[in-house]
């Protein structure tokens, strides 16, 4: 090894490498630390860095009391969400995503989903909805994100009475997430 170079990036490329070899499935967990410290002959705080690279790359995820996760194949840039969704692949489901995720992923509702009439009372949203203040609205709360991750998004929406009068389906309680 060449003077200056660290042992903690050959570790990170050895186990990019086998990551996207499919040597561990997406959602699946790595061996601990300090048993991976052992295979490789570094100590934990070497190890520690070859994870937190593969992590910045979006490869690995470290949850607490939970270990070291590998992500869904690819690194979740960060983004603003924008107006660009697309339909998810990898169920039969309605559901969709947005640029940050990939399409194959399985997104989930990490709590009930709520779709109720409720009156409006923060004259901010009221003005913006152009409905007086107290005006009964649909409300619906979603908290999403890929199965076996925690939340990736919460989502309020505020409907119009138009919108539901026009479209009761808006409260209709869909098995994915980003059903209308």
């Amino acid at each position: 090894m060449p003077a200056g170079a660290s042992r903690y990036l050959d570790i990170a490329g050895d186990l990019r490498t086998r990551i996207l070899s499919g040597e561990w499935e997406p959602g699946a967990n790595l061996p601990r630390m300090t048993d991976l410290a052992r295979r490789y002959g570094v100590n934990r705080d070497t190890m520690a860095r070859a994870i937190a690279i593969l992590e910045a790359e979006g490869l690995l995820w470290a949850v607490p009391r939970r270990g070291t996760v590998v992500r869904h194949g690819m690194s979740r840039p960060r983004r603003p969400r924008g107006n660009y969704v697309k339909r998810n692949e990898g169920t039969d489901e309605p559901g969709y995503s947005f640029p940050s995720a990939s399409a194959q992923e399985v997104w989930v509702h990490h709590v009930p989903r709520t779709a109720k009439l409720e009156k409006l009372t923060d004259p901010r949203l009221a003005r913006m909805l152009g409905v007086p203040e107290g005006t009964e609205v649909m409300r619906r709360h979603r908290v999403t994100g890929p199965a076996g991750e925690p939340p990736f998004q919460t989502n309020d929406s505020y409907i119009h009475p138009r919108g539901v009068a026009d479209a009761p389906e808006v409260a209709a309680a869909a098995a994915a997430p980003g059903d209308w």
